[in-house]
């Protein structure tokens, strides 16, 4: 969930480029992955609002999902 608020996050400096609202960087020096229960209304409520390019980043070396 950690990493989702991340994407969330958004720059308040004035005068970025238009979607320049993410230059903020993140690198983990700890990773602890936790299962939860899958919520799907959750998910599809959030999905929109993610930025592939924004969980890449936060995710590092460790993305998972191919590509």
């Amino acid at each position: 969930m950690k990493l989702l608020t991340h994407n969330l996050l958004c720059s308040n400096v004035r005068g970025l480029r238009p979607g320049g609202g993410f230059p903020l960087r993140i690198q983990a020096s700890d990773v602890c992955v936790r299962p939860v229960p899958f919520n799907a209304a959750f998910v599809a409520r959030l999905v929109p609002r993610l930025l592939e390019g924004g969980v890449r980043s936060g995710l590092g070396g460790s993305y998972v999902g191919g590509g």
